[in-house]
């Protein structure tokens, strides 16, 4: 008897899920990012011997129609392993065409989700556009911390030593001064800061309730002119977020290389990889290559309608 696949968008997550280390993928971090009722949706996948929860956030309005996006701070979402035989590929076709169709039923004007490589072809059998995205990984593993830093670019070397000799380093215990500077950054580029507060400070409250990341300061003369939000699971150690100080002291003194390096230490002494969590922007990347980082491609599974077309026309 063929082995069935569902899919569903639910209010709930399935009671049992499949297991899964990582600090990305977790849905109680979800929820925790996401406490209001309502704000949270999931699409719950079941076959035989394998189920799992994606959480998204479901944004309804009169002008924009639904949208389907990701929860912030959560950059990806992990599905099944890759196939690895004719059963699994015919399974996981199985699986992501209920999954695509599923999403589309609600007929929204825009969804928007990213996955690590997994089986993407039903999506695009579905309409869905499929676009690589870009992140940014350094194995830190099995490496001395002299010759980690030995691979870096030259001018991200200048930095660090620089801030190496006029700035201190901190843990912070609240995400308050680290919000502040993510606003100040985002000012300074004439833009509004993409992640809500209270998101921030939920996943800053998550990571150091269970031990598992850190909010790391750069102070020079007795003030924070940078601040960065860390996460680690089995495997990695994950730049979350950060901000600096918009006076020269905090642009150009190095101390956002300096903020990276701490975070690559605290891989090295863990012994795992560390994610620059990559942007798609040409100088960001260029920043996060300089750490000898190499690329790691994930998918964007996209599908706008006209009615987003129009909002995004009108939006001021």
């Amino acid at each position: 008897m063929p082995t069935k696949a569902e899919a569903h968008i639910d209010d709930k997550p399935l009671s049992s899920p499949a297991e899964t280390n990582g600090l990305l993928f977790n849905v109680n971090l979800a929820q925790v990012l996401y406490p209001e009722p309502g704000a949270l949706k999931f699409l719950n996948l079941k076959t035989e011997g394998f189920s799992t929860s994606i959480p998204f956030v479901f944004k309804s309005s009169k002008i924009a129609g639904t949208r389907i996006v990701m929860p912030q701070l959560v950059p990806y979402f992990s599905l099944q392993a890759p196939a690895s035989n004719a059963g699994d590929y015919s399974l996981q076709k199985k699986l992501y065409t209920e999954a695509s169709n599923a999403l589309s039923e609600l007929n929204p004007s825009l969804v928007e989700l990213n996955f690590l490589p997994f089986y993407w072809l039903p999506f695009h059998w579905a309409g869905f556009e499929v676009k690589p995205r870009i992140t940014f990984r350094l194995d830190t593993r099995q490496i001395a911390t002299d010759q980690l830093r030995k691979q870096f670019r030259e001018n991200i070397r200048r930095q660090i030593n620089k801030s190496e000799k006029i700035h201190e380093v901190c843990e912070a215990h609240s995400a308050e001064t680290l919000i502040a500077l993510n606003k100040a950054s985002y000012r300074r580029k004439g833009d509004q800061a993409p992640i809500e507060p209270s998101v921030i400070e939920h996943f800053a409250n998550y990571v150091q309730q269970y031990n598992c990341g850190k909010i790391i300061e750069i102070v020079e003369n007795n003030e924070v002119i940078a601040s960065a939000l860390f996460g680690w699971d089995e495997q990695r150690v994950y730049y979350i977020c950060g901000g600096m100080k918009t006076s020269d002291g905090g642009k150009n003194s190095g101390a956002m290389a300096r903020l990276l390096w701490e975070g690559i230490q605290l891989a090295r002494q863990r012994e795992k990889e560390f994610d620059f969590e990559g942007s798609m922007h040409p100088g960001i990347a260029h920043f996060f290559s300089g750490f000898g980082a190499e690329m790691y491609t994930y998918y964007q599974v996209r599908k706008a309608g006209k009615m987003y077309g129009l909002y995004q026309n009108i939006k001021p």
